[in-house]
């Protein structure tokens, strides 16, 4: 749109999104304590841990994670686990 001559014009300008990317260890049959140490080194942060049974995963190895592993653009650190409790 044009602007009439000697007009104030106020500019807002985006900082841009918090979105980085990353790169997401494969966790899956790892214990649980190794896949925390794996989280730590490379700079994410454990989110939720849910437990649930499994008929042949031992217990306290994970089953699943999200975000899956590989490298990602996301504005979040946060790595969650699905752990099993071993057989019912």
């Amino acid at each position: 749109a044009e602007v009439k001559k000697n007009r104030e014009v106020y500019v807002v300008v985006s900082k841009g999104s918090n979105v980085i990317t990353l790169t997401i260890p494969d966790l899956k049959n790892k214990e649980l304590k190794e896949a925390t140490v794996l989280i730590e080194e490379f700079g994410l942060i454990l989110g939720r841990i849910t437990y649930t049974n499994h008929f042949s995963v031992p217990k306290d190895v994970v089953i699943a994670q999200t975000p899956e592993p590989g490298n990602i653009n996301s504005n979040s650190k946060n790595v969650n686990l699905l752990v099993s409790k071993g057989p019912y």
